[in-house]
């Protein structure tokens, strides 16, 4: 076989091969820090929570809130709502966001989120604890808030509700 053919066909593995393999290691490099999760914890953590947000920082105030959980191995992801009451000064709004994250140790979960209107500067970090019972996640969180204009933090309480 002609030596230039034999090098345009490993050329092309390479070329095929090469971003297949780096997507492979850019996904482990990033899940490297989260535990794996049994379908167990897989199946305790899926479907949709529903509770509430006290904001302390910014526009203080309390909401409802719910979130939609999607686990797979060593990634958590989903989706929230929270529902703000009006007041004197301001109109009743939703806020929705987009989160991705794992376990970090056994019963402790971080969650990256942002907001699902990409124009809007609204992003953060939120960490919870599972309760041993599988029932309940609570915790805190930061970010910077839209509609503050400032970093807010507080506490989410959430209950398993399907």
């Amino acid at each position: 076989m002609d030596p230039a053919i034999i090098a345009a066909i490993i050329g092309s593995i390479f070329a095929v091969l090469g971003p297949i393999i780096t997507l492979l290691i850019t996904r482990y490099l990033d899940d490297r820090d989260k535990l794996t999760m049994s379908t167990g914890r897989q199946a305790i953590i899926s479907g949709q929570w529903k509770g509430t947000l006290n904001q302390v920082d910014g526009r203080s105030g309390v909401a409802p809130i719910t979130v939609n959980f999607v686990a797979k191995r060593k990634k958590i992801y989903g989706s929230t709502i929270t529902q703000w009451p009006g007041g004197t000064d301001r109109a009743a709004y939703d806020t929705e966001y987009t989160f991705e994250g794992g376990f970090l140790y056994e019963r402790y979960l971080r969650v990256d989120y942002v907001s699902k209107k990409r124009h809007r500067i609204q992003f953060g970090v939120i960490v919870l604890e599972l309760s041993p019972t599988g029932e309940t996640l609570s915790g805190k969180f930061v970010g910077y808030g839209a509609f503050s204009e400032d970093i807010i933090s507080g506490y989410i309480e959430l209950e398993r509700a399907s």
